[in-house]
């Protein structure tokens, strides 16, 4: 489990399940492993992905188009 999950990358789901609702966090997690994938395809040619990393700017970008109101219910 080791070499495929690092802690950070667990403690970084747990925290993002713990401050998102239910399908905002079903959303927005499929959305940044899509993301996080394709940004490994493009940008890296090492074996591992930095997941966590990835998916932070993923949940960055998701927060900053909430505050600044593009979508105002973007979080039920």
């Amino acid at each position: 489990m080791q070499d495929t999950f690092g802690l950070g990358d667990i403690l970084f789901f747990i925290a993002m399940a713990l401050c998102l609702p239910t399908p905002s966090f079903i959303i927005t997690f499929c959305f940044s492993l899509i993301l996080s994938l394709a940004l490994h395809l493009v940008f890296t040619k090492e074996k591992s992905v930095p997941l966590a990393g990835f998916m932070s700017i993923h949940y960055i970008s998701v927060y900053l188009i909430d505050l600044l109101g593009v979508y105002p219910n973007l979080f039920y």
